[in-house]
């Protein structure tokens, strides 16, 4: 699939790299399964494992159009301490000169090493994590199962330790343990302290090889659109329900709330990061956008 190139026409582009800044962290609580293959999975009910720790106590080119026009949340998705909201493009200031990025090979076989430098100069620290084959086509369809409201379990592009999922019980049901949220604070900080303008040098920069992994999942539109979806789906969120009751029929855990476990999984996945790391990344996508969207 070529991609349409008409200059000047996508100052509404949203970052490459953003795709590891935004969600890297999507697979904090799933466990670790075979990278043998690509093919698109439907991704598991947003659980955690079983075998709880329980207390009793307490080459550079113009992006595509969008090919559909897609509406802006205009509700607020933060608590009501500090509510955030996506808006119309602000006045963001831009500097006129940038550093070089690390250009963008020119195939998608043999990148793996070209990525790792680009997260390197993104931010050095997200480098420890990345897994070592298939990069740039992890992130592709990681990015593509977001903008469904989903989440993979498998072929991750970022291999992030974790503790044990740890539970409260309270009767027969069970609470998440806040101390869990406390697991992804290096991850949601390292991602979030990117630079927006920098990412998004990147990602005009790397946008046609990004294309190229999209085209191989034999799709119509352009990768841009599903990028802007996927955003947008995080944005929306609702804030994390707290004091929600957790049960257990099989192996996962599942809000005891039908309504709460009817919920997306990318929304559920944010809800068990926590609130404050929630908010975070949504603060951070927020100020992304209004940046991107900016003259």
């Amino acid at each position: 699939m070529s991609v349409t190139r008409e200059v000047g026409v996508m100052k509404k582009s949203l970052p490459l790299f953003m795709a590891i800044a935004l969600v890297a962290v999507l697979y904090w609580y799933s466990g670790k399964q075979s990278d043998e293959s690509l093919e698109e999975s439907r991704p598991a009910i947003l659980s955690e494992p079983v075998v709880p720790v329980v207390q009793t106590q307490t080459e550079s080119t113009a992006l595509p159009p969008l090919t559909k026009n897609l509406p802006l949340a205009t509700q607020p998705v933060a608590d009501s301490s500090e509510n955030i909201s996506v808006v119309a493009a602000q006045s963001v200031e831009i500097d006129e000169v940038s550093e070089p990025i690390v250009k963008a090979p020119n195939a998608l076989a043999g990148s793996d090493s070209r990525v790792f430098i680009a997260v390197q100069d993104l931010k050095p620290e997200l480098a420890q994590w990345l897994v070592d084959r298939e990069l740039v086509r992890k992130i592709v369809l990681m990015v593509d199962l977001m903008a469904q409201g989903d989440i993979p379990v498998k072929h991750r592009p970022l291999d992030y330790a974790m503790d044990q999922f740890r539970v409260v019980q309270r009767g027969q049901s069970y609470e998440v343990d806040p101390k869990n949220y406390e697991r992804t604070i290096p991850l949601v900080f390292a991602l979030t302290a990117i630079s927006p303008q920098r990412l998004a040098d990147y990602y005009r920069g790397w946008y046609p090889l990004l294309e190229r992994a999209y085209a191989e999942q034999g799709r119509n539109d352009h990768f841009d659109n599903r990028v802007h979806m996927a955003i947008d789906n995080i944005l929306q969120a609702p804030p994390a329900p707290q004091g929600a009751l957790l049960k257990q029929p099989r192996v996962l855990y599942q809000y005891a709330d039908p309504e709460l476990e009817q919920a997306s999984h990318l929304h559920k996945w944010l809800w068990r990061l926590g609130p404050e790391n929630q908010q975070r990344i949504q603060q951070f996508l927020q100020s992304f956008k209004q940046y991107l969207l900016a003259e």
